[in-house]
C-alpha cells in the first residue's frame, strides 16, 4: 500500500487518514518505502518509454493492418 484512498469532499474521511498515518509510525513508514520502490519501478523512465513504445507499435501494427 503506497496510500489510502479517500472519497472527495469528504474532510472527515482525509482527517481519519491523516490521523491515522500521525498515531502509527510503521505503516507511515512501511507506505514511504512503498511509494518509494513504486516510483522506482512502475514510474521509472525506463518502465514509461517502454510502455510508450509498446502503445505506439501496436497502434502502427493495428494501421498496417487496417490497410
Amino acid at each position: 500500500m503506497t496510500g489510502f484512498m479517500v472519497p472527495p469532499k469528504n474532510p472527515e474521511a482525509l482527517a481519519d487518514a491523516i490521523v491515522k498515518l500521525l498515531k502509527h509510525e510503521k505503516l507511515r513508514k512501511q507506505m514511504g518505502e512503498n511509494a518509494y520502490n513504486k516510483l522506482n519501478t512502475d514510474l521509472s523512465w525506463d518502465t514509461i518509454a517502454e510502455k510508450t513504445i509498446e502503445v505506439y507499435t501496436k497502434a502502427i501494427n493495428d494501421f498496417k493492418k487496417g490497410r
